[in-house]
């Protein structure tokens, strides 16, 4: 069973009609809800209205524009790292790192379902690639131990999990890994949502290696569109310079940037965050300690697979009961039939998540564990 989002209409970040009922939202992953934050829109709407969209280049060519270093220097202070670099998307993030630093790789290992962006990324290295389970960091190990003495391997994993919140242990990868290593975590959402400051599941785990390399979309929780890259500057300059997936692409839309520059000081000067924290949370609490469950304290996500269709079926009876929105999705090598994705927001009250959380174990049959 799968909810399809035809016929959905937004009121707000947190709440969507369909048809003539008004329900409350947990899907989606604009966890601070700047998508529709006001001075967000003012930025972009001020920087489409006064300047042209964008310069119909690569950067590496004739569309470098002040605005984009700007950003990224921004972006640097924000993530308290060295460097970044922005691309057109969260996607093409890790593959532009491998494009830029394969020349300097022997052999690519892969966590088990890392998101499908890595994955691609891993088979571009066009290296040797090997997949350790995930979480397990003996089985990564292994592996590098079975790798020549000479070998300068690419670990690469999410960072924070999208389908059913938790972080991987990259800091424990970073331990087992040799000095002529690199690697690269992948954290789309933990940006802006998880860890000190919103800064993602590399500071939640204090990761200050120049062998650490981490992407993010700006999709997200920014609320507006692009990737981008974090980490050492002498790094990161390699990766502009011979990364494909960077030179070879248009420069992202300006009036997009203007309003990823006003997003991150929105977080910055906000409790947007600590609000988002706190309801991540109370839903890691309310919800049943079942096997069904997916979910962690630390993120803002969770997920419910339900055991077949005839619970399948009563979750989504029930949270409609409930005036929720029953966010059912089909995603990358899920379940047949999906999964029930959800996400609070730090616009959710603390009403709306137990709201929540009592509809979903009502609808698991009542019993919490």
């Amino acid at each position: 069973m799968s909810t399809s989002g035809e016929g959905l209409h937004f009121i707000d970040s947190t709440h969507v009609r369909m048809g003539r009922r008004r329900l409350v939202y947990f899907g989606g992953t604009g966890y601070l809800g700047l998508a529709f934050h006001p001075d967000v829109r003012a930025a972009m709407a001020k920087a489409a209205a006064t300047g042209f969209l964008q310069s119909g280049a690569s950067r590496a060519t004739t569309g470098e524009q002040p605005t984009y270093r700007r950003v990224e220097r921004r972006l640097a202070r924000f993530f308290k790292v060295d460097e970044a670099l922005l691309v057109s998307a969260g996607y093409l993030a890790p593959m532009a790192v491998v494009h830029g630093i394969r020349d300097g790789i022997t052999h690519v290992l892969l966590e088990e379902g890392a998101h499908a962006c890595v994955q691609d990324a891993a088979l571009l290295a066009g290296r040797p690639v090997r997949q350790f389970r995930a979480d397990e960091v003996d089985s990564l190990a292994g592996c590098l131990h079975e790798l020549p003495a000479t070998s300068r391997p690419l670990v690469a994993c999410d960072g924070t999990r999208g389908l059913g919140g938790g972080v991987s242990p990259a800091d424990h990868y970073l331990r087992a890994l040799p000095a002529r290593g690199w690697l690269l975590v992948d954290d789309a959402h933990g940006a802006g949502a998880v860890g000190p400051g919103g800064r993602g599941a590399c500071a939640l785990m204090k990761l200050n290696d120049p062998r650490v390399i981490q992407t993010v979309s700006l999709a997200k929780a920014f609320g507006v569109a692009g990737g981008a890259i974090l980490g050492d500057r002498r790094r990161l300059a390699g990766i502009r310079g011979r990364a494909s997936s960077f030179i070879g692409t248009t420069a992202p839309l300006l009036p997009a940037m203007a309003a990823l520059e006003e997003a991150v000081d929105v977080i910055s000067r906000s409790v947007l965050v600590p609000r988002l924290q706190e309801n991540a949370r109370r839903l890691y609490e309310g919800l049943p300690r079942r096997r069904e469950v997916l979910s962690d304290a630390c993120t803002p996500i969770a997920g419910v697979y339900p055991a077949n269709r005839r619970q399948a079926s009563r979750l989504h009876r029930t949270l409609q009961a409930a005036g929720i929105f029953p966010s059912f999705i089909e995603y990358l090598n899920t379940p047949p039939g999906g999964f029930l994705r959800l996400a609070v927001q730090a616009g959710h009250t603390v009403e709306e998540v137990q709201q929540l959380t009592q509809a979903v174990v009502e609808g698991l049959g009542g019993i919490r564990s």
